[in-house]
């Protein structure tokens, strides 16, 4: 079966498998290439970056213990930002996940991020991609393609 997707740098002959790689702040869309040796590559479409902006009211509240001793309450804030990405990332890839067809698409987060943006897509986009818990946001394109999980995928 065929999924539609679409981007406008994307080539007129869409690969077979396209890979969306995400952490806390940022995605990036990936498609499979060959080198001139033939060995599996991996190239970047389009990314995302996460716009938080920081509003008054997001600061985390300042709490001080029997000692004395403040610190701020980060969770609220790490969950609410982590939540706004996924909706940021959801949108993107409804945008770009339309127009042309492919194979396979892979999608590769955190679980925390895998499960925001799951309330934050519907089952109908869910459904193209297969989720993949891992934490692969910092490598690079050439560090991706040796990774085991991601290597199993360009064969």
């Amino acid at each position: 079966m065929k999924i539609p997707i679409s981007h406008s740098t994307t080539p007129a002959t869409t690969p077979a498998i396209l890979l969306i790689v995400a952490d806390n702040h940022r995605a990036r869309l990936l498609t499979e290439r060959r080198d001139p040796s033939g060995h599996p590559r991996v190239s970047l479409l389009a990314s995302l970056r996460e716009q938080w902006e920081p509003r008054l009211h997001d600061n985390p509240p300042s709490r001080s213990d029997a000692a004395g001793h403040t610190f701020e309450n980060r969770g609220h804030m790490d969950g609410e930002r982590i939540h706004r990405f996924a909706k940021e990332l959801a949108s993107w890839l409804g945008r770009e996940l339309r127009g042309h067809e492919l194979d396979r698409l892979c999608l590769f987060a955190p679980a925390h991020l895998l499960g925001a943006l799951r309330s934050e897509t519907s089952k109908t986009l869910q459904l193209r991609w297969s989720e993949h818990e891992s934490d692969l946001g910092g490598l690079t394109e050439g560090e991706l393609a040796k990774r085991p999980e991601i290597a199993s995928l360009l064969t």
